[in-house]
Parts: structure tokens; C-alpha cells; sequence
């Protein structure tokens, strides 16, 4: 799965076949095929493990204090793939939705989602105006910036970005928050 999802983060949903997979492992594509029967079913499966990776990674920005902490936290793992060539698995399955399957599709649609989720009881705890509004737009800033940030071969695009927004957001509610 690891092959399969480095690849589908650096070049797409065409960017692996089972073919490849088989041939990096040194193994017949059937044994790929008996775990994973078509190539959705593989990509489903890589899109559910990204998701509750990106969790359980997010789950250590609990134990931080401030909405400042915790919107630098989300914001380095969302800039951690570009350092390799990549992007959010997720971006890569929205940008091919028209190749990849409804419940891929569907799938990565409610990762945004759930992101959202979290992220709006931090806006709303620091005081701040439609915090269901704040956390879409900051994601759409942190998605947005990592696809900027990889069209413009600049890594650090996205570090710009969230960091004059974040810096944006403590100057409205205050360095403590």
C-alpha cells in the first residue's frame, strides 16, 4: 500500500497499476488482485489508512493550549508532503475525481469534512465570528497553498501562507488564544 500511495500522491490516480506494484514487490499481479480486487478498491483502502494516519497524527495537537499552536500543527502536516514531491492524498483523489470512484470521491469529501469538524470548535473557542466559516477557510487556504506551493515548485509557498494567516488570526484574538 505504501508504493501505491506514493505514487498516487505524487502523480495521480494513473500514476500506479498493479503491474507496477507487483513488479516493485517482486511479485505476480495476482497477489496483488487477491487483496485488492480492482484498483478502487485499493484506492479506497489507501484514502481510509490516510485518514486515520492524518487523525491519529492531529489527535497530538489536543494537548496543545492555543488556536495558534493548533493551527501551526494541521499546517505542518498538511506542508510534510510537499518536502517529498507530494500532496494530501485526498487533494489527489478530489483532483481526479473524474477517474476515481464515487465512494473514493466520496470518501476524501468527508476527510475535508471531519477536518472541518475539528477545526471549528478551535475557531469558536477563540472567540472568533463563524467558526464553521473560519475552519473552511482556513482549509481551503492550507489545500489551496499546498497545490500553489507544488504548481510553483515552492515548498515553502504554503508556509507563507498559513503563517500570514495564523498571524492574521492572533491579531484578532490576542496572542493568548
Amino acid at each position: 500500500m505504501d508504493l501505491a500511495q506514493d505514487a498516487f500522491q505524487r502523480g495521480g490516480y494513473r500514476a500506479f497499476s498493479f503491474r507496477d506494484i507487483a513488479d516493485a514487490l517482486g511479485i505476480k499481479t495476482a497477489a496483488v488482485h487477491y487483496h485488492f480486487r480492482h484498483k478502487d478498491d485499493l484506492g479506497l483502502a489507501l484514502v481510509d489508512r490516510y485518514r486515520d494516519d492524518f487523525f491519529r497524527q492531529l489527535s497530538e495537537a489536543d494537548s496543545l493550549e492555543t488556536t495558534v499552536e493548533k493551527l501551526r500543527f494541521i499546517a505542518r502536516l498538511f506542508k510534510a508532503p510537499l518536502r517529498d514531491d507530494r500532496i494530501c492524498l485526498c487533494a489527489a483523489t478530489i483532483a481526479d475525481s473524474s477517474i476515481v470512484s464515487n465512494p473514493m470521491t466520496e470518501q476524501a469529501g468527508q476527510f475535508i469534512k471531519d477536518l472541518e469538524a475539528w477545526l471549528s470548535p478551535i475557531m469558536a473557542k477563540a472567540g472568533l465570528p463563524d467558526p464553521a466559516g473560519r475552519a473552511e477557510e482556513y482549509l481551503s487556504l492550507l489545500y489551496g497553498g499546498m497545490m500553489v506551493a507544488r504548481a510553483k515548485r515552492d515548498p515553502q509557498h504554503l508556509s507563507r501562507v498559513s503563517a500570514a494567516y495564523i498571524a492574521y488570526i492572533s491579531s484578532v484574538t490576542g496572542p493568548g488564544s
